[in-house]
């Protein structure tokens, strides 16, 4: 049981640096902040990302790259990023379980 558990957690840290890899130079090119979140049910729960001081007045995109994670992107102005350019810059995530 405790081989699972820290199988579990050593998946999580690797998911964590995989999207830091992934997301910062995004939030750099677009001047967005992303966090990463996980989906369990209708309940959006967050994992990692940069945390925001004063949140922008649009509303946030939230993408779902599968059952259990999503991307929620925060934009000052009108993001030029796209839902299908997140999904495939986060597809390396959709593997992760």
């Amino acid at each position: 049981m405790s081989g699972l558990k820290k199988e579990k957690e050593t998946s999580t840290s690797e998911l964590i640096q995989e999207f830091k890899k992934i997301s910062l130079p995004i939030e750099e090119k677009y001047k967005v902040s992303v966090r990463l979140i996980r989906i369990s049910g209708r309940r959006w729960s967050y994992v990692t990302g940069r945390k925001i001081d004063n949140f922008p007045a649009k509303p946030p995109q939230c993408i779902k790259l599968n059952e259990k994670l999503g991307v929620v992107v925060y934009g000052r102005e009108e993001v030029s990023l796209n839902k299908r350019k997140i999904l495939n810059v986060f597809k390396k995530l959709k593997e992760y379980e």
